[in-house]
């Protein structure tokens, strides 16, 4: 399948992003991944309950550095909800989620080849598309892991700051990704995005949903 390019429509609300042109990776997916969301069923439009499990499912000979648009999802280490609160439907955040969310909209001043799409913070997980344009630099491009990484050790290093602790995991270990094939599929993943919030008490990773589901 040749790639294709496009631009794209960021959606509003408690969403952030930014209109950016482009190329679509081929269909496929993968991903370190602590939450087993299948791509197949996010282009439907569905979701999967988390499985008690981690496991690689990175793809092999796949450059995570290569132009395209990744869907990633990062989830706070125990589950906790430290980033704020839904009510009526949006995510309201608190300061250390306002910190995070800081964080998240300077990674392209890290990483040059990065700009952000569509993005949310919920209590305790963020939901965002990353796309990696095809811009000839001078600078190291940095692979998808790589830019996780980063966000991941620069938002725990100030999270920690605020909350007076030291060496403290704020995010589980790994991340899930999936690779965007086309525009159908970005625009699935930008409203699922957009409409999370408002299915919070639906969300998988809602402790209060998980208790309900143990007993």
């Amino acid at each position: 399948m040749e790639p294709v390019s496009f631009i794209g429509k960021v959606p509003m609300g408690s969403v952030h992003g930014r209109v950016t042109e482009v190329t679509l990776a081929a269909a496929r997916t993968g991903g370190s991944q602590t939450r087993p969301y299948r791509g197949d069923d996010l282009m439907r439009g569905e979701m999967l309950d988390p499985k008690r499990r981690r496991r690689s499912i990175r793809l092999q000979d796949f450059d995570y550095s290569s132009p395209g648009a990744y869907f990633v999802t990062i989830v706070v280490h125990g589950r906790l909800c430290l980033f704020g609160e839904v009510a009526d439907g949006e995510m309201r955040l608190n300061e250390i989620g306002k910190l995070v969310q800081g964080i998240w909209e300077g990674l392209s001043s890290h990483y040059p080849h990065v700009q952000l799409d569509a993005f949310v913070i919920m209590p305790n997980h963020v939901h965002g598309i990353v796309l990696m344009d095809d811009a000839e630099r001078d600078e190291v491009r940095h692979g998808l892991p790589e830019v996780v990484r980063g966000f991941k050790s620069f938002s725990a290093k100030e999270v920690n700051r605020v909350r007076g602790v030291v060496g403290q995991a704020l995010w589980q270990r790994g991340f899930f990704d999936h690779v965007i094939r086309d525009e159908v599929g970005l625009a699935r993943i930008r409203t699922y995005i957009e409409e999370n919030p408002g299915k919070w008490e639906e969300d998988p990773e809602n402790p209060a949903r998980r208790a309900s589901r143990r007993r």
